[in-house]
Order: structure tokens, then sequence, then C-alpha cells
């Protein structure tokens, strides 16, 4: 049963639910309440009017950010930083490396896009992450040192075929990177330094 109290809060969450972050909602009980009321709703219009619980379309949003036990995760963009510092402090660490390539590709090369990630989805490795952007895709490689990258590009490459207007890739630990910074500055530098618009 809902309070009074939970009531007004719920229908004030209506309102500040437009301006709210994800921090916020996470925040505010009464905010992700609203917002899991919106989502089970939308969830419902998309199904014909079949009723959702918000467990169900959790489980159902699980399943669907979650990679196949034998796929590489596909994640956006803002992401790509984390996830290759935490790979090149392991390396570090370990003594082991880390590559990162990234595939730029020409205006209006959907079909280039789609072959190539789709090529990726099926060629990479469950621990490799693909990071998408506008008009790039980059990918995170554990394990792969520079012996055995020129092969893996070339792979990729190809199948992107005339779409590509670059391709850019290096490995951590090497002895053109001093530290991990310097091969994080590098690697952020090939997604910012190409003229074309994001």
């Amino acid at each position: 049963m809902t309070t009074v109290t939970e009531a007004i809060r719920l229908v004030g969450a209506a309102t500040a639910l437009k301006d709210s972050s994800y921090d916020r909602i996470r925040a505010e009980p009464a905010l992700a309440a609203k917002f899991a009321s919106e989502i089970t709703e939308a969830a419902r219009e998309a199904t014909g009017g079949k009723r959702w619980s918000p467990e169900e379309v959790a489980e159902i949003l699980r399943i669907a950010t979650e990679p196949p036990a034998d796929e590489p995760a596909v994640l956006e963009g803002r992401y790509f930083r984390k996830r290759l510092r935490q790979h090149a402090r392991a390396a570090e660490r370990t003594g082991g490396a880390v590559s990162v390539m990234v595939f730029t590709l020409r205006a209006a090369q959907d079909g280039a896009y789609a072959a190539l990630l789709e090529a990726l989805g099926q060629d990479l490795r469950r621990e490799d992450t693909v990071f998408l952007y506008r008009r790039r895709l980059s990918v995170v490689l554990p394990g792969l040192g520079a012996a055995f990258r020129p092969r893996v590009v070339e792979r990729f490459a190809s199948v992107a075929g005339a779409g590509l207007e670059r391709v850019s890739s290096e490995s951590f630990p090497t002895p053109r990177f001093e530290n991990e910074l310097a091969f994080l500055t590098w690697a952020e530098d090939q997604l910012r330094d190409q003229p074309i618009d994001e």
C-alpha cells in the first residue's frame, strides 16, 4: 500500500524525472520507482498490453546487455578509457600485454560498419571488448602483444574494405610508451585527432 507521503513523492518524481541524471535516479528511491514505472509502461505498450513487472523487465535488460558466453562485450565508447586503463595496469603488473585497434570508417558507410562489427563479434575472444562510436569502432585485446597484432588488424581491415578510412593500432607495454598514461593518451588521441564529425 502506498502512503500519502510516498504518493506525494511519486507525483513530484514524475516532474523531476525529465531533468534527472543516472546518478540522481539511483540516489532517490522515488525517482527510481517512477523510472521503473515508466519502463514497465513502455514494455506494456511495446507488447500489445501485456503487463510486465520491474523484475521481468530487468531480467530482459540483463539478457540483452550481457554478451553470449562466446562473444566479446560490445560497449558504448564512453567506457573505453576505464576498460583500457584496467587492462594496461594488469599488463604492467603481470608482465602481460594489451593491444588496441581503432577503425575509422568513411562517411555514409553503414554497410562497412555493420560488416566490421559482425566480423568482430564472430572472430574476437570473449575477453576482448568492442567500443562503439558513430563512425569508429575501437577494440581492446587483453593478452595480445605486438607480435600478433598486425595479423589481427589486417583481417578486420579487409572486412571493412573501401569503407575504411583509417586503422590505428598499438600494444602495451612496448618501448614506444614509457608508461600506462602514455599508452592511454595515444589511444584517446586516435579517437580525437581525426577530422570527422562525431
